[in-house]
């Protein structure tokens, strides 16, 4: 998906992602020509520590959580799964624009 997306937007160059993102992501990161910055905890930390830029991954996340259908695990193909991420995203879009 991320060489896709490199494909479609050519600004793309920096993808943030959560520490648990780590493998496969940053192998896909080579050929898509992005920098991918993993924000992770420091080593040894044991208490809450804010972290930079890590709002940015979990605000996404949190906006896609409250559309029930991505919530489910019945989708049982990639393409319908990506399908229902850009639909709600479409529509968080089409919010921002409309005057409140």
């Amino acid at each position: 998906m991320l060489a896709e997306a490199a494909r479609c937007y050519l600004a793309l160059r920096r993808v943030w992602t959560d520490g648990s993102y780590s493998g496969p992501l940053v192998a896909s990161a080579a050929p898509a020509r992005c920098q991918v910055v993993i924000v992770a905890k420091p080593a040894g930390c044991k208490t809450f520590t804010a972290l930079p830029r890590r709002w940015v991954v979990k605000r996404t996340f949190a906006w896609l959580s409250r559309y029930r259908r991505l919530g489910t695990r019945d989708l049982e193909h990639l393409h319908s799964s990506r399908a229902w991420v850009f639909v709600a995203m479409i529509h968080l879009m089409c919010r921002r624009l409309q005057p409140a």
